[in-house]
């Protein structure tokens, strides 16, 4: 068993009605470009977008809040980034960029302090990462992740534009 399934064991998805996001997290290891670009378009569409009427805008981030999954999902994909062997890693920062620019852009919107409390944890889960972004970003020779981890970081207060 890898490091992401012994990690994805340890939750009970069941619990949390989320076995399908098991199974994407799982599939973005996949060696193969399809069944990783379906799990990423699954993970964008119905956990980070959820709500989303169109491609243009994210869902409310109320929609976000309702489960414990985005809690969840950054330390996931911060296992697979830190993998010299993954593919289609630009897809993975992709998601984590999403994630952290649905909440700085709809914080605000938040009034009950609960839910910007949960919001603001989903955030700081996906700092954590921040290391890892930076050593892509230095030592990626994929165009797309280089750009991914840079636009990551500026979101998270990092400018690695200029580098």
């Amino acid at each position: 068993m890898n490091a992401i399934s012994e990690h994805l064991a340890s939750v009970d998805w069941q619990a949390l009605n989320a076995t399908h996001v098991a199974k994407w997290l799982e599939d973005l290891a996949s060696e193969n470009r399809d069944v990783r670009l379906n799990a990423y378009n699954n993970l964008e569409e119905k956990v980070i977008d959820v709500g989303s009427e169109s491609w243009e805008s994210y869902g409310p981030i109320k929609e976000l809040l309702r489960t414990d999954v985005p809690l969840l999902i950054p330390a996931f994909l911060l296992l697979l980034l830190e993998d010299p062997t993954l593919q289609g890693k630009e897809n993975i920062l992709m998601l984590l960029t999403d994630l952290t620019n649905k909440i700085y852009l709809d914080i605000d919107k938040l009034t009950i302090e609960s839910d910007r409390a949960k919001a603001y944890r989903i955030y700081e889960a996906v700092r954590k990462g921040i290391s890892v972004y930076e050593r892509l970003y230095e030592t990626s020779d994929d165009e797309g992740v280089k750009r991914m981890a840079s636009d990551l970081l500026h979101l998270l207060g990092k400018d690695f534009t200029a580098l």
